[in-house]
């Protein structure tokens, strides 16, 4: 017979991911949380996209990065608590919006050597 083990909350890792996704559509919207993660995933034509994920009061956020965040939002950051606010697009020449962020991180006391 086997024996039993009584785990505690703490002891659970989660699998799966259960995540928001944040379109920063309006200038002005903001997410602030613990960054959790920064990976490369595979985009639907063929090629790779970075994605970040911040563990807010409300739950898991995630968003793909753009080219200012992905120069503004650093590995080096990943549990560091961090602001990220979408200030204003603008319109390239291709017809494409180029969107400009304000990126604000605290690091925590463990991780303030790493920097």
């Amino acid at each position: 017979m086997e024996k039993l083990i009584k785990l505690d909350s703490h002891d659970w890792a989660e699998s799966g991911s259960s995540e928001l996704y944040q379109q920063w559509d309006e200038p002005g919207t903001e997410v602030i949380g613990k960054l959790i993660s920064i990976t490369e995933v595979p985009h639907p034509k063929g090629y790779q996209v970075k994605k970040a994920t911040i563990e807010t009061d409300d739950g898991k956020v995630g968003f793909y990065l753009t080219t200012d965040l992905e120069k503004k939002l650093l590995p080096t950051m990943v549990g560091c608590m961090v602001s990220i606010e979408y200030i204003n697009g603008r319109r390239t020449t291709a017809g494409n919006t180029f969107k400009m962020f304000r990126v604000r991180y605290h690091k925590p006391v463990e991780l303030e050597n790493s920097f």
